[in-house]
């Protein structure tokens, strides 16, 4: 008999399952193709947080092993462009562990990718792992620690000119005001991340924005 499971799965298989466990005779464990440093210069979906966050939880986990092969794979100083790849292949890794609600874990990531990007001078990767954090501060209840960061960001997009992590920063402070109820204090950044994503063409980020201009909207209206 065979038995072929994901690599959590033979966790829990060892943990809950023992009498199972000890009849075992072999065990092998197979390896992505894409899970070398040199096969992921070439993965054009590196990075791709919407792509990864439509992966169900099984691909998740995959997708989490081949990166965490990869990142080991480039060793602990990579040089030149697979530096660069290292630091698109961290931050999507910590979102991989967000969206499984494993907090701590993609916190500690984006904590060691601050420091990382703040020592090499990286300020676009500091944008995005400093507005990551925040979101995770949000899920946290921390509103005031999650408002910091999201002003950081905000402070590093203008100087930048990146137009989508502005609009992500000032849509996500008016989401942070409006739980701390001050709506109308939210309402000019709803609006002008809206306009933002929308001047610039960023189709599926206006789509994101827009509940939550919306929402501030009706709170900002009630009396």
């Amino acid at each position: 008999m065979v038995l072929w499971l994901p690599e959590y799965a033979t966790s829990l298989l060892m943990t809950h399952a023992r009498d199972l466990w000890s009849w075992v005779s072999h065990h092998l464990e197979f390896v992505s193709e894409q899970a070398t440093a040199s096969a992921g210069l070439q993965d054009s979906f590196a990075g791709d947080i919407s792509a990864a966050g439509n992966l169900d939880v099984h691909e998740k986990r995959f997708r989490i092993a081949e990166l965490e092969q990869r990142i080991a794979d480039a060793g602990d100083e990579p040089q030149g462009q697979l530096r660069e790849h290292v630091h698109v292949w961290r931050n999507e890794l910590a979102c991989l562990y967000q969206l499984l609600g494993d907090l701590d874990r993609a916190m500690a990531l984006h904590k060691e990718e601050e420091r990382l990007c703040r020592q090499s001078g990286n300020r676009d990767g500091l944008q995005r792992t400093l507005g990551n954090q925040a979101l995770i501060l949000h899920d946290r209840g921390d509103l005031d620690g999650a408002m910091v960061l999201h002003k950081e960001k905000e402070r590093i997009c203008r100087q930048l000119g990146s137009v989508e992590g502005l609009a992500r920063s000032l849509a996500n402070q008016a989401s942070v005001l409006r739980q701390m109820g001050r709506a109308r204090e939210a309402l000019p950044l709803a609006e002008e991340a809206h306009q933002l994503a929308t001047r610039h063409g960023y189709t599926a980020l206006v789509r994101q924005i827009e509940p939550i201009r919306n929402g501030v909207r009706r709170a900002a209206e009630e009396p």
